[in-house]
């Protein structure tokens, strides 16, 4: 039988997945926004809506791997605790992952995938043998 630890780090993956999309997002805008980013910076982050379309574009491309890690991090919470994941953020998270792949097919939209539906198999049961499985494995290492 596997240790509960290595299975509680598995149940962990959906939290983890998006901050490892997050790092990804911020890394990738940062170096291929450099330029515009750096053009930003010499002129002052104030008046953001006069500059010019690509600084925008890196700018809130950055920001949104930020909101993303953080999104990624409470849901990591939540798995740490053990806790049910709220099902309206799998359905918003499957639905922007499903609007960003049609809309932009060569994207990292596709990343989103995995963990909206882990997320909703979680939630509809999918998971509960293992968890079924971890509790009567306690019980019988107690007894």
């Amino acid at each position: 039988m596997s240790n509960p630890m290595q299975r509680e780090r598995v149940r962990r993956w959906i939290g983890r997945w998006l901050l490892a999309v997050a790092g990804l997002h911020v890394v990738l805008g940062v170096v291929a926004g450099r330029a515009r980013l750096g053009s930003m910076l010499e002129r002052g982050w104030n008046g953001l809506g006069n500059a010019a379309a690509e600084e925008r574009l890196a700018f809130w491309f950055v920001i949104a791997g930020l909101f993303l890690a953080v999104v990624g991090m409470l849901v990591d919470a939540v798995e740490a605790q053990g806790a049910r994941l709220p099902a309206i953020g799998a359905c918003l998270l499957l639905a922007l992952a499903v609007t960003g792949v049609v809309l932009e097919p060569f994207s990292g939209f596709w990343l989103l995938l995995p963990p909206a539906v882990g997320w909703l198999a979680r939630n509809r049961g999918v998971g509960a043998a293992s968890n079924n499985s971890m509790q009567t494995d306690g019980a019988q290492r107690r007894s």
